[in-house]
């Protein structure tokens, strides 16, 4: 399976969401040793269809979907972590370019 079939595969089976034109986006590698958390995360990116909306379909593992605005995400300690680590990547999810990457030593210890 590649990349952008597991990135499919999982927005279709997590939230009901059929996605097109997937790509790469970022990676990112998370610690937290306190936690005893190590996430290492590619993060592919796409469209949705028009019209589509996310749906919780695994309400056991995830509290809901909703469309938020890139600038209006909550505080990074209220973020997964790949997200989180994203953000303080600089990362632009409207732009193509991967010059967030630029200098990335790939750990971010949380």
């Amino acid at each position: 399976e590649s990349l952008a079939q597991c990135a499919a595969r999982e927005a279709s089976e997590e939230a009901a969401l059929p996605l097109r034109e997937l790509r790469f986006a970022s990676a990112v590698n998370a610690a937290c040793a306190a936690a005893r958390h190590h996430y290492v995360t590619v993060v592919m990116k796409g469209e949705a269809e028009p019209g589509a909306e996310p749906r919780n379909c695994e309400p056991g593992k995830n509290e809901g979907w909703e469309w938020v605005k890139w600038d209006e995400f909550p505080p990074a300690d209220q973020l997964f972590w790949a997200l989180r680590c994203l953000r303080e990547q600089g990362y632009n999810p409207f732009t193509e370019e991967l010059d967030h990457l630029k200098g990335y030593t790939g750990s971010h210890q949380l």
